[in-house]
């Protein structure tokens, strides 16, 4: 897209580069440099400062000019905070830094982009590209390089939503300690890998399989509950608008009945399913136990 710009509208905003005999450096600017050379430029207009600058002037000036440039996603913000960090090792002192030269940045903000700016560089791109969540990226940096890029693979490959992300992250580090077992081995069982690479099924069904497998793996006196009062709805065949919910988890005693209808007939035949469960043997042991 840079390219195509430079080819339509020429250079707009020159890069800064620095005197570094016998040639030059680029200070600010990779990016635009690289496009122009793409766009088959032989020559380009560029600012250019003495050798005299100093590291920590050439660091201001690159942020100064990248963050009016546009808006910067997480990870190329964390690059800002890098730079900057050779220069301001405090975070309050480097977020003061980062606002006087048009980056406002804030203390915590700092410590979670120099977190990011630490991660495998497969973790950083999927982050820089929406796939994968910051609050994710800040929780897949507590874990081993390998599984963070495994599950980042995952994130990426299913287009997962921050919630699921963050319950399969969960799910999986928690199942590791339970069986006291490697999370990378965990994501690497056969069944997991056998479903990530099914082409019959669409990304959303290897989502709900994966979790699936996960919470079974993690919770499986649960999920066999779930499986069984499942299976016992399915044979009351109540039909649609007619949605019975146990508890969440199965803790506590309230189960949940929801009735959608636009008629009396419709009405009628809700009224139908609803007997249907108070007549069934098994209504009662269930609300039992």
């Amino acid at each position: 897209m840079l390219v195509a710009s430079i080819r339509t509208c020429n250079l707009v905003n020159p890069p800064i580069l620095r005197e570094n005999p016998p040639g030059l450096i680029v200070v600010s600017g990779f990016r635009r440099v690289e496009a122009c050379r793409r766009a088959g430029f032989s020559r380009i207009r560029a600012r250019i400062f003495s050798a005299s600058m100093d590291e920590a002037a050439a660091i201001r000036w690159a942020v100064a000019d990248n963050a009016f440039q546009r808006s910067l996603n997480p990870v190329e913000a964390s690059r800002v905070v890098t730079l900057l960090s050779r220069i301001y090792p405090d975070p309050g002192a480097l977020a003061d830094a980062a606002t006087r030269v048009g980056f406002p940045l804030h203390r915590a903000l700092v410590e979670k982009l120099r977190i990011l700016g630490r991660l495998p560089q497969p973790v950083q791109d999927a982050v820089a590209c929406g796939l994968v969540a910051l609050p994710t990226a800040l929780e897949l940096a507590t874990l081993d390089p390998g599984t963070a890029v495994e599950l980042t693979v995952i994130f990426r490959d299913l287009r997962l939503g921050l919630n699921l992300q963050r319950e399969i992250l969960l799910l999986t580090t928690e199942i590791a300690r339970r069986e006291d077992a490697a999370p990378l081995d965990i994501l690497n069982a056969p069944y997991l890998e056998r479903t990530l690479k099914d082409k019959r099924r669409d990304r959303v069904q290897k989502s709900h399989e994966i979790r699936r497998y996960l919470r079974r793996r993690r919770f499986p006196h649960l999920v066999k509950r779930e499986d069984a009062f499942n299976e016992w709805v399915k044979k009351l065949r109540l039909g649609p608008g007619v949605v019975l919910s146990p508890p969440r988890d199965f803790e506590g005693p309230a189960f949940s009945l929801h009735l959608q209808f636009k008629t009396l007939h419709e009405l009628s035949e809700k009224q139908a399913a609803i007997q249907r469960i108070l007549d069934d043997p098994d209504f009662p042991v269930l609300l039992d136990t």
